[in-house]
């Protein structure tokens, strides 16, 4: 996640100051990178590549020096139930919560990326914080995945109906830090794809980009505030559609790529039709795909198991909540 890197060509010049002014100025020169928080292990190998210049006894007296003269604080945040020892510095106070919140579930899960509504947030698709920190750290590939093509064609109407009339199972929270939920998602195997670096101020991350997180939310709008939400993120985006910031060509690729059992192009294909986009434009993304099943735009006994409850996009073959899309008549029928 966050880039964590030595002092390099500054050690040279540090060596000849005493061992507090070498470990700050370690700590400004992590804080212009947007580092302020450190796991135990960036520490022991921090103090592995500059002992000499330290001059102290050991790693645990270095660390002791460095709470006690003030450089560092440290940290004990509940993750999974656990606590775990983290170590900030001075300039870690001076973040928001939203951001610290960030740098912690970076450290945590070092080979995740930031995801669902958090990504919304961060590429402008919203302008409300979330209050849920969403992490996602990829699965390995699984060998029901190895062969997609087979299950998809042993899908029904009736499985994927009754698939669809269970509610979805979630994953939990793993931590509660600074008034900020951290959810860790556990997803499918993408091999990171549409998964770019940005920044924050100075801190560096992964996150999804526009296209890749409005597949995210389709897929599981339970992490991004529900549907409701969803259809806002994918309006916002269609302001953006003479603007080469999302493409929708993008979204094919990234659909085909990941290779869902489930017909999700389908989803999203009606999303972007409730949102505006030109009808040329759906016409082909629609022209790349299947349209072979009836499928659901959400999860759920009580929506699904009434069909009173849902409008049917024939153009899509899809169930949509009827109270939430009953503006878009044109698409029904």
């Amino acid at each position: 996640m966050g880039k964590r890197t030595g002092l390099a060509g500054m050690r040279r010049d540090l060596r000849k100051s005493g061992k507090e002014s070498v470990f700050k100025a370690y700590c400004e020169e992590m804080s212009r990178s947007g580092i302020t928080l450190f796991r135990p292990g960036d520490l022991k190998k921090y103090f592995r590549e500059n002992c000499a210049a330290l001059g102290a006894a050991g790693y645990n007296r270095f660390v002791s020096d460095a709470v006690e003269s003030g450089i560092l604080q440290r940290r004990t945040f509940h993750v999974l139930y656990a606590g775990k020892t983290y170590y900030t510095s001075g300039y870690f106070e001076l973040k928001s919560d939203f951001e610290k919140m960030l740098e912690l579930a970076a450290a945590v899960y070092e080979n995740g990326y930031f995801s669902h509504f958090t990504a919304v947030y961060l590429n402008g698709l919203s302008e409300q914080i979330p209050k849920v920190v969403c992490i996602n750290t990829e699965q390995k590939k699984s060998g029901y995945y190895n062969n997609p093509e087979a299950a998809r064609k042993a899908l029904t109407d009736e499985k994927i109906a009754l698939a669809f009339a269970k509610d979805k199972r979630q994953s939990g929270f793993c931590a509660e830090e600074f008034d900020y939920r951290l959810l860790r998602v556990s997803g499918k195997n993408t091999k990171n794809s549409g998964v770019f670096k940005r920044k924050l101020g100075e801190f560096e991350f992964r996150v999804t980009d526009p296209e890749r997180t409005l597949i995210d939310v389709t897929v599981t709008p339970e992490y991004a505030g529900g549907i409701y939400s969803v259809l806002k993120a994918y309006q916002t985006a269609a302001e953006w559609e003479a603007d080469p910031v999302l493409s929708v060509d993008k979204l094919v690729r990234y659909l085909k790529r990941i290779a869902y059992i489930y017909p999700y192009h389908q989803a999203v294909g009606f999303l972007l039709d409730c949102a505006g986009i030109d009808r040329k434009i759906t016409d082909g993304f629609r022209a790349e795909f299947e349209i072979r099943h009836d499928f659901y735009l959400v999860h759920g006994s009580a929506m699904n198991r009434d069909k009173r409850n849902l409008v049917y996009s024939g153009r899509w073959k899809i169930y949509a909540p009827r109270l939430l899309f009953e503006q878009y008549q044109e698409l029904f029928g």
